[in-house]
């Protein structure tokens, strides 16, 4: 914390200091429907906080930083916060079977006819009566 303004001309300068006093509670859970998340799903959105107290004092202190008076300034007292849940409501999509695709259907040409080769008639073969 900075003070500003004119300067003392006392020589003294002012300062402030905090002490923690007390701390209370969790502040619990409030849960916030959420018509865009699923069904049963939850998020966090805000961490619970539990409640805190606190003092502060008003310092005077000399040249050298000794403390030469103090009062109490004010009380600070915190309530606790509840964690906020995000809590799914959206109905969940239904379940839908997937139909496989007929496999794709390949054409193949149609075999062509080719004509028999034509049947060259040889001479009989006589042995040779020599071998």
């Amino acid at each position: 914390m900075a003070i500003y303004g004119p300067a003392r001309t006392d020589g003294y300068t002012i300062d402030f200091r905090s002490e923690s006093t007390g701390s209370w509670g969790g502040g619990g859970t409030v849960e916030v429907p959420d018509p865009t998340m699923a069904a049963g799903t939850t998020r966090q959105i805000i961490q619970a906080h539990p409640g805190r107290s606190f003092d502060v004092y008003k310092q005077w202190k000399d040249a050298s930083g000794n403390v030469v008076r103090e009062e109490l300034y004010y009380k600070d007292v915190y309530d606790p916060k509840p964690a906020k849940v995000a809590v799914g409501t959206a109905a969940a999509a239904p379940v839908v079977p997937v139909e496989e695709a007929p496999a794709p259907v390949v054409e193949q040409p149609a075999p062509v006819e080719e004509p028999p080769a034509p049947v060259v008639e040889q001479p009989p073969v006589t042995p040779d009566p020599a071998v």
